[in-house]
């Protein structure tokens, strides 16, 4: 007799796949990658920035050119929006690996009320597109995250 009762059944052993998560979840925690990390990264360039330029000998006035300067404007601002678009992709793609279906959707709905906080929270109005344009472009960024976000919840883990 070859079997051996004391061994255990041979069977395939997987790991199941995790439930799709809250969109309420989902779209909180992202917009808060998003917009909690672009106020914070903003403070943190801000003082950073602030301490080169003044210990390069520019004055007050100087700094604070540089410092209002918008995307294009100034090498501060144009690095300030690149680090928030960053986080604008990030943001799209935690809320993406939260939610773990209709990424794009969900993704959609992020970065429209991204954009709708952002203008109430920047107070951006008047005759210039720029912002308009960048939100956008932001809106875009998180998009690209919730796809990247989807891309990874649809990969296969390699055993």
């Amino acid at each position: 007799m070859d079997h051996n009762p004391y061994t255990p059944p041979d069977s395939a052993v997987a790991d199941q796949p995790q439930p799709p998560g809250s969109a309420w979840k989902a779209i909180a925690l992202g917009l808060l990658t998003d917009i909690g990390g672009t106020m914070v990264a903003s403070i943190v360039l801000a003082i950073v920035f602030g301490i080169v330029m003044g210990a390069q000998g520019q004055s007050v006035d100087e700094i604070e050119a540089a410092m209002s300067g918008q995307f294009l404007e100034s090498w501060v601002g144009t690095i300030s929006t690149l680090v928030g678009l960053g986080f604008s992709v990030a943001g799209g793609y935690v809320g993406a690996r939260i939610v773990r279906r209709s990424e794009l959707k969900f993704g959609a709905i992020q970065g429209v009320l991204a954009n709708v906080l952002g203008f109430a929270l920047s107070g951006s109005a008047g005759n210039d597109d720029r912002p308009f344009l960048l939100a956008s472009i932001s809106f875009v960024a998180v998009l690209a995250g919730a796809v990247w976000g989807q891309m990874r919840n649809r990969a296969r883990p390699s055993a």
